[in-house]
């Protein structure tokens, strides 16, 4: 009925290997001597002003970015030096609205990576 269509297989492989590319968990393991529980809480206080499923999208929007292209994604969630982040916090500390703009830069990563590895124009 719709020779047009094609439906791919998808997996859901979440990329949490790059959260070793976060300086701060990345640090404290290559500084680590001893065995050693940690407690993180992965979503910082997104949770106060935005739903559990857009923390989630947040968070696999960042993680994939920083496996994609590490250097490019850590300058998209660190724009400027004024950038900060909080000492209990594992991201930079943003507005509802720059993280609006940060996810919409991390989207256009992810287009530019998916459109130079399978030879697709995304500019359309």
């Amino acid at each position: 009925d719709f020779p047009n269509i094609v439906i791919k297989g998808s997996e859901l492989q979440l990329p949490f290997q790059a959260c070793l590319k976060v300086e701060l968990l990345g640090d404290l393991i290559l500084k680590a001597t001893q065995n050693q529980m940690c407690l993180f809480v992965i979503y910082d206080d997104w949770l106060k002003t935005i739903s559990s499923y857009t923390a989630f999208s947040r968070l696999i929007l960042i993680l994939r970015a920083l496996h994609i292209n590490n250097e490019r994604a850590k300058i998209i969630l660190k724009p400027n030096k004024t950038t900060i982040t909080k000492p209990q916090h594992i991201w930079p500390t943003l507005t509802d609205e720059q993280w609006i703009q940060v996810e919409v830069s991390l989207k256009n990563l992810f287009f530019a990576d998916y459109g130079k590895k399978n030879n697709v124009n995304v500019a359309s």
